[in-house]
């Protein structure tokens, strides 16, 4: 009987006299042909023989090699315990299963790092799938979402999305029932392996309840083995193992109660993710949100913090000093947010009296779970009188900057330790330091006599003790406000190597080099930014003292974390540089030793925008113009100035100092002007807006500067110039053209606090979409938001002006006030077609808000000659 033969019996199913020696003959025969086609076509990749393998040769090795398969299986039938289960019974089994959830580790060679795939199934083939920081969902076969939970998007692209893990939702949820064989076609891609039936291997089984099945690869040393359970019949683990290179894929399966709907409904993740870029979520939550254990262990922090729930800390002791700082002990102090994140005590504190108070010393006792806090009043420590009543205020830190607190509970309090000094065995700290905190808060408002009568209170420290030197700091920084900097930089010197003793001096922990940061600041705002790099190199040569008596592993650990404080010091002390003394980027990076744009890429970002090159000019106009005004006023409402250069100018602000005049620069031609009334006139008429410009209008630029009221709307003061030019506005209906219709659901609106941008902002990378690039403590209102949009989407060109004519229009029909209420803390970066797409997801996962394309009559703005 001829290969042929065997391969037709097969097909159709015809019985087979089982020849072992002929079988594995012509096999041994096929095999031979295919490897004298493979070397007659000169490849010498296994890559191509694997690919050759997927053609109808390779099928038809399969179909015989499955033939000799079924021979070895009947050898089993004599062993009793071994011929119970077969390969088909395990597949059939596996087709019963209604869920079950498997753990794909894979890697390239016998050292590489494992890559991980976490893999969940449910019936109707319902799929999710995690590997990396990609979550994925997928039905019947089909990718349906994808998301990101490093970087909080929305939604991933087809081609963002891992290619084994898209082959792998798409083979396996093809078929109604679970199919093990399709498994083993989808985890291991060698086309060798596929149509194979695994054999039991007697040999490694040691245990009776449990079987392992082997198969091999005719072509290659490859193996894979499957361990199976005798009594289920269902695979707990797979193998797949090439021993020349290391390379292998492991699956471990669990087998479950099915997880619930919400767990595999993609619009249920993505409201999860929604609410995970303004609150700290954590990557745990996110990567297994919605999933639960049928043995009722924790997954998440967030299951975590639904068994515990915050708590109020119990107070134990409150008193007041003689300088009226508050100090405040109390047990069961810790609480953990739904991200994980622990916290402790209290946040802040109000009294009787209606004072308010500034938290300045924190610390917790994690064997005793004790919290020790010191708040000190808006007048301290001047302000004599004395509480009944204090109101501790509780409320949920998550660490996260951009987050509103949420208020846990307030515990009322009476029983107030009066004239009491800080309990020795409570607080380490001398009370000091906290007038120190004082003076400088007096110092930023100005109020000279309270910092003066603070630093009196300190005289007796000598300059050298701790308390001596953070006194004399405030003295450096008060010398800086009145511009004295010959005593700045005398009392910088002074100062330089007592930090410095200090810094080296063993203190029980890493020390930190944030200390030097205002002396480096004093001498670059005196001047001197020889002596600034002098004491940073010093500072980066500097050997704190660690003690001998500790081990390697702690010296280890103590000079990493020096290094590490270096490191972030770095990029702090180059931003206060160029922000507080306006040194250029060269001056910095000189200083730091460093090349500065090449470390940190968007350092151009630190400048502050008066000092930007493009907005020089502009701060040179608004001199000259706020000495101009000085001694005249207004003739109305507006007026023209033209410039004596010729190049165009660009203001960072657009308000004159000293009075209530805004400036608006005119660079361009009447035409571009006229296109900025669409930019300036609100986009929330029952009519779109557009301009038309009479042919013959003047092309020629203008060169000068437009002053007026600051109560004159932009719009009104744009037209005063064309008139000013000879051209007048008619407004029109026009003919019907394409707008964005604005519409609200009608949800209610969140705290503007809580809606911030998806990506915080991060000097070091370039603008991406969702980024963070304004933020107001006010709030931006409906407004604010949409007329950022609409700039964005504008093209511009390589200095980054705005080109208006190519603008988004918007009516309103959301029944929303324009102007309020405040609807976001912060503005994301929706610059494009990208940004656009994104900021429709944008705007209706936090307010509700959609955006339908409709035709509609124009109002048009005809500007004509008079």
């Amino acid at each position: 009987m001829t290969s042929a033969d065997v391969i037709r019996k097969i097909m159709e199913n015809t019985a087979i006299e089982v020849n072992p020696e002929r079988d594995q003959a012509m096999l041994d025969d096929l095999i031979a042909e295919q490897t004298k086609q493979r070397l007659s076509a000169g490849s010498k990749d296994l890559s191509k023989w694997r690919l050759f393998m997927n053609t109808q040769l390779r099928y038809a090795a399969a179909i015989i090699i499955t033939a000799v398969v079924v021979w070895m299986v009947a050898q089993t039938a004599g062993v009793p315990e071994m011929a119970s289960v077969a390969w088909a019974d395990v597949v059939e089994r596996f087709k019963s299963v209604q869920f079950f959830s498997a753990v794909v580790y894979t890697k390239d060679n016998a050292t590489a790092q494992p890559q991980q795939y976490e893999l969940w199934m449910g019936a109707g083939g319902r799929a999710r799938l995690r590997f990396g920081d990609q979550v994925i969902f997928g039905k019947k076969g089909q990718v349906t979402h994808a998301f990101d939970i490093g970087s909080l998007k929305t939604e991933l692209s087809m081609d963002q999305v891992d290619p084994m893990a898209e082959n792998m939702l798409k083979k396996l949820g093809t078929f109604e029932r679970f199919s093990l064989d399709e498994m083993l076609r989808v985890m291991f891609q060698g086309a060798q392996l596929q149509d194979m039936t695994p054999l039991i291997n007697q040999d490694a089984s040691i245990s009776e309840d449990l079987l392992i099945f082997d198969a091999e690869s005719p072509i290659s040393p490859e193996w894979l083995r499957i361990w199976v359970l005798r009594e289920s019949r269902l695979p707990v683990r797979l193998r797949l193992w090439d021993p020349r290179f290391g390379d292998c894929v492991d699956v471990q399966f669990t087998y479950s109660k099915e997880q619930s709907e919400d767990f595999f409904d993609a619009d249920k993740y993505s409201e999860f993710l929604a609410r995970a870029r303004s609150q700290a979520v954590g990557r745990t939550n996110l990567a297994y949100a919605y999933l639960t254990d049928p043995g009722g262990k924790n997954y998440t922090p967030a299951e975590i913090f639904e068994e515990n729930g915050y708590h109020l800390p119990e107070v134990k002791q409150v008193g007041i000093t003689e300088k009226g700082a508050v100090w405040i002990v109390a047990g069961k102090a810790q609480n953990r947010t739904p991200s994980g994140h622990m916290f402790y005590g209290f946040e802040r504190i109000e009294d009787d009296l209606g004072r308010h108070y500034q938290r300045v010393a924190s610390s917790h006792r994690t064997m005793e779970d004790e919290s020790r806090e010191v708040f000190i009043p808006e007048d301290y420590p001047f302000d004599p009188r004395r509480p009944g009543i204090i109101s501790l205020i509780c409320e949920a830190d998550d660490n996260h900057p951009r987050q509103k607190l949420e208020t846990i509970g307030t515990v009322e309090w009476e029983k107030i330790e009066y004239e009491s000094s800080l309990p020795a065995n409570k607080f380490s700290t001398d009370e000091m330091e906290f007038v120190v905190q004082a003076a400088r808060g007096y110092l930023k408002n100005g109020d000279k006599d309270r910092v003066d009568q603070c630093l009196e209170m300190m005289k007796a420290y000598p300059d050298d003790s701790r308390l001596g030197l953070m006194r004399e700091k405030v003295v450096l920084k008060r010398f800086l406000e009145q511009n004295e900097y010959d005593e700045v930089c005398q009392l910088a010197d002074r100062l330089a190597p007592i930090q410095m003793k200090d810094y080296l001096r063993w203190k029980g922990y890493a020390p930190s080099c944030r200390d030097f940061n205002e002396l480096i600041i004093a001498y670059v705002q005196a001047g001197h930014l020889d002596k600034a790099g002098a004491l940073w190199r010093q500072v980066q040569q500097a050997e704190p003292e660690i003690p001998d008596h500790l081990n390697r592993r702690a010296v280890e650990q103590i000079r990493e974390t020096i290094r590490d404080y270096l490191e972030q010091n770095e990029e702090n002390l180059a931003r206060d540089l160029m922000y507080i003394t306006e040194a250029t980027i060269n001056e910095v990076g000189e200083l730091l030793g460093i090349d500065l744009e090449k470390k940190y890429p968007g350092c151009q970002s630190w400048i502050p925008r008066r000092k930007q090159a493009v907005f020089q000019s502009g701060e040179q106009r608004i001199k000259e113009l706020t000495t101009y005004y000085q001694s005249h006023s207004l003739p109305e409402k507006y007026e023209l100035h033209q410039r004596s250069i010729p190049d165009p100018i660009y203001f960072a602000r657009n308000e004159i100092p000293g009075t209530e005049y805004s400036i608006f620069p005119l660079n361009g031609t009447l035409e571009s002007l006229a296109n900025t009334i669409k930019i300036f006139d609100p986009v929330w008429s029952e009519n779109g807006i557009t301009v038309e410009c009479d042919k013959d209008i003047d092309d020629k630029k203008m060169n000068c500067d437009l002053v007026y009221h600051c109560d004159i709307s932009k719009n009104e003061a744009l037209r005063y110039v064309l008139d000013q030019y000879g051209y007048q506005i008619q407004e029109v209906e026009g003919e019907v053209g394409e707008v964005w219709v604005v519409h609200y659901d009608g949800r209610s609106l969140q705290d503007y606090h809580d809606v911030i941008a998806p990506v915080p902002y991060n000097s070091k990378d370039a603008p991406k979409t969702g980024m963070m690039v304004s933020s107001a403590s006010n709030g931006f209102s409906l407004n604010g938001l949409l007329s950022n949009l609409s700039f964005c989407y504008c093209s511009s060109d390589t200095e980054g002006r705005i080109d208006s004519t190519n603008r988004l229009i918007f009516v309103n029909k959301t029944g929303l006030d324009r102007f309020s209420p405040a609807l976001s803390l912060e503005i994301p970066y929706m610059k494009g077609a990208e940004g656009w797409k994104f900021a429709q997801q944008w705007f209706l996962a936090e307010f509700g808000i959609t955006f339908e394309l409709e035709k509609i009559p124009l109002k048009i703005y005809r500007v004509i000659k008079q």
